[in-house]
């Protein structure tokens, strides 16, 4: 086992995550609506993700991955 490794914690880019939710939302034409319905929220908590002001808990994450077809890493964006 190799315990050499150094694990650094990234910051999360909350705008442009939420620009990739959106882009992964418009490439498999599903929508906002569709969304909300599918995981039991509001209709502007999943347009505030779209625009990264909020994002979704985890377990909302894999949720929205499940149904976009991705894996929650796919859909993070960390700061530069």
């Amino acid at each position: 086992m190799n315990t050499d490794k150094k694990w650094e914690i990234v910051e999360l880019d909350t705008v442009a995550t939420g620009i990739r939710i959106k882009t992964l939302m418009e490439e498999r034409q599903i929508s906002i609506r569709d969304v909300s319905d599918f995981m039991k929220v509001s209709f502007q908590a999943v347009y505030r993700w779209q625009k990264g002001e909020t994002l979704p808990t985890i377990s909302k994450m894999f949720i929205l991955g499940q149904l976009l077809g991705t894996d929650v890493d796919d859909m993070l964006v960390a700061k530069d």
